[in-house]
Formats: structure tokens, C-alpha cells, sequence
């Protein structure tokens, strides 16, 4: 007789917080959509729908994320353009969220960018 296998999935419904921040990222950059909100992303998530059709670093980075992570792959992108700093959308997105990691898509061009 042959035993059964049971697999347990715990899915990011979007039907309140993550129970968890391993392996929940934070991402910000510039996107055309969606522009200083915060962006709840998982595997079914339509990137141009939510980020824009335009291609950005931002939405590379996620998509590559994304085909990493595995079927219950989840995070959060934080569009920014403009005056908008990084540090500004870190701040925003830490009063609403906890995260095991941000990733800025931004590339630092001088060395006081990274030492901010």
C-alpha cells in the first residue's frame, strides 16, 4: 500500500501582513507606475501592469528575484522618480513593513552615495 504526500503552502493572498521576513525584500527605484506608493509583488504579479510598461532597473531586478525564488517568492517595490530619494522610500516603507533585506536598483555614481 502506497503512502500519500501531503505538501503545505502557506501563499501570500495579500489578506494582511506577511507572518514572516525571511526572505521578503524590499525594492526601490525608478518605475513609471505606481510612483510613491508601496507595491505588494508576488509570483502571479503582472510587472507592467503594476511598474509600468517602460523598462527600468527596477523591474529587472525584481523579475530576476522573482525567477530565484521559488513558487511562494514575495516582495514589496517601492517606485520612485523625481525629488524622491532612497532613503526617503526606506523610511516610508519601514512604518508599514518589515523586510529581511532592501535592495536599491539605483547604481551609486559617487562614493558619498555610498556611505549614505
Amino acid at each position: 500500500m502506497a503512502l500519500g504526500k501531503v505538501s503545505v503552502n502557506n501563499l501570500n493572498l495579500g489578506q494582511g501582513t506577511v507572518s514572516e521576513i525571511e526572505r521578503y525584500f524590499l525594492f526601490i527605484g525608478p518605475a513609471a507606475k505606481n510612483v510613491g506608493k508601496l507595491v505588494p509583488l508576488d509570483t502571479q504579479s503582472d510587472l507592467d501592469v503594476q511598474l509600468g510598461v517602460v523598462d527600468s532597473d527596477l523591474k529587472t531586478q525584481i523579475l530576476a528575484a522573482r525567477s530565484n525564488g521559488g513558487d511562494r517568492w514575495a516582495c514589496i517595490a517601492a517606485p520612485i522618480a523625481g525629488e524622491t530619494t532612497w532613503q526617503q522610500a526606506l523610511e516610508s516603507a519601514t512604518r508599514s513593513y518589515s523586510f529581511e533585506a532592501v535592495v536599491i536598483v539605483n547604481p551609486a555614481t559617487t562614493q558619498a552615495e555610498l556611505s549614505a
